[in-house]
């Protein structure tokens, strides 16, 4: 079991290393650690699949272990962010104020052909436009364009909208969405209401949505009068 233990923790720290070594730009939408965590449980849970004769402890051990690691790491960068630059990585920037930063594009290892195809994929069509562009800690680049190239927004234009917020399904199918109406804060006297008015059976609702600002959507099944 001692041995089980030692072992585990080699590994855990050897690959630890190795993702830290190759940046942030290969771990994609993980962190070090939890990629580290997702590859060793996945290969150490086939284990006994494949070897019969391995006694299930032996992974049940490592995994555990494995866990307990996480949970610990994930704690202590909580606790004390000095850690971080240990464990984790740290944004980037590699455009402030419309000037590219040559010397850490290199240190990321990122192409300018990467840059110029994220910066378009974001809207961006000249780095000129760019007020700041940073790749995150999961690998992803943040593009935050020049105030004099960002859409017009309706506070630009002195406009005072009401949010409309998120459409919650209410019916589906045929079939009323309990939890979707209770979301929007409408009751089942609210929805027979709603459908008497209109002479529509909930049978021949597909899909009913509403949002916040009581704005209701809805689409019949093909067929239905």
């Amino acid at each position: 079991m001692l041995v089980i233990l030692i072992r585990t923790l080699f590994i855990y720290t050897f690959l630890m290393l190795m993702m830290r070594l190759l940046g942030k730009r290969q771990i994609g939408e993980l962190e070090a650690t939890e990629l580290v965590t997702a590859l060793l449980i996945s290969e150490i849970a086939s284990l006994p699949v494949t070897n019969p004769e391995m006694p299930v402890s032996f992974a049940l051990i490592p995994m555990i272990v494995i866990v307990a690691l996480e949970i610990i790491l994930s704690f202590i960068l909580v606790k004390l962010p000095i850690f971080r630059s240990v464990l984790s990585v740290r944004p980037s920037v590699v455009i402030s104020k419309g000037e590219l930063n040559q010397k850490e594009l290199k240190k990321q290892r990122i192409t300018t052909d990467e840059l110029i195809c994220a910066l378009r994929q974001a809207g961006a069509a000249d780095i000129s436009e760019v007020n700041y562009a940073i790749v995150e800690e999961n690998g992803t680049l943040t593009v935050i364009p020049k105030s004099d190239s960002r859409p017009l927004t309706a506070r630009d234009l002195g406009l005072d909208l009401r949010e409309d917020g998120l459409m919650h399904i209410i019916i589906s199918d045929g079939h009323i969405d309990l939890h979707g109406l209770q979301t929007v804060n409408k009751s089942m006297s609210w929805l027979n209401g709603y459908l008497k008015e209109r002479s529509i059976s909930c049978n021949d609702v597909f899909l009913m949505l509403a949002d916040d600002a009581d704005h209701v959507s809805i689409i019949k099944k093909e067929g239905a009068k």
